[in-house]
């Protein structure tokens, strides 16, 4: 059997008397999560109906309501877009109908941050692709971008769109790290 641990009483008291002195960020949890992945399923878009190339816009509100959290003063994290998949659903065989898509995170209101473009695809001259499109990001941080917890994505796609209405799937993947000062979160 182990003999108790006795500390010294000076021991408690003087990490108490530090955190008087400004030093409460030392006391934290850290967190990393190197794969959390959101998936909007059916996400549609009207029909075309006179063939041709065209482009049309569509802008998503994506609620983060998991990761608005780390927005708080007392958390330093950073969100990180990974990948986005788009899959073909209803009306459509394949994705080979668009040449280019473009994918911008508008700025929170009153925020004076520029849109953040996550996302620019130009079909390759090879081909046509699948029933899905995968982007690889650039792992921008996209915490600023939250606001409320709700990430404002518009969306541009030009080709030669689908005379009837069509949807896809979109998966998103993020990498979250986060440190929450556990002093400053408890105020």
């Amino acid at each position: 059997m182990r003999p108790a641990l006795k500390l010294p009483l000076w021991l408690p008291l003087s990490a108490l008397g530090l955190l008087g002195t400004g030093c409460a960020d030392l006391l934290y949890v850290e967190g990393d999560v190197p794969e959390a992945c959101i998936t909007e399923s059916d996400a549609g878009f009207d029909g075309f109906p006179i063939p041709g190339t065209y482009t049309v816009n569509r802008d998503f509100n994506y609620e983060i309501g998991a990761l608005d959290v780390l927005t708080d003063d007392s958390v330093d994290a950073q969100a990180k877009l990974l990948s986005l998949t788009l899959t073909a659903n209803s009306g459509l065989a394949d994705m080979g109908f668009i040449e280019h898509l473009k994918g911008t995170a508008a700025a929170p209101e009153g925020s004076d941050l520029p849109p953040l473009v996550l996302i620019d695809y130009t079909k390759p001259a090879s081909g046509n692709a699948g029933e899905t499109i995968s982007f690889e990001s650039d792992q921008t941080n996209v915490i600023p971008y939250l606001g409320d917890g709700t990430l404002r994505l518009s969306v541009e796609i030009t080709g030669s769109i689908p005379q009837n209405d069509w949807s896809v799937d979109a998966r998103g993947c993020l990498a979250v790290k986060g440190k929450v000062k556990y002093l400053k979160a408890m105020k």
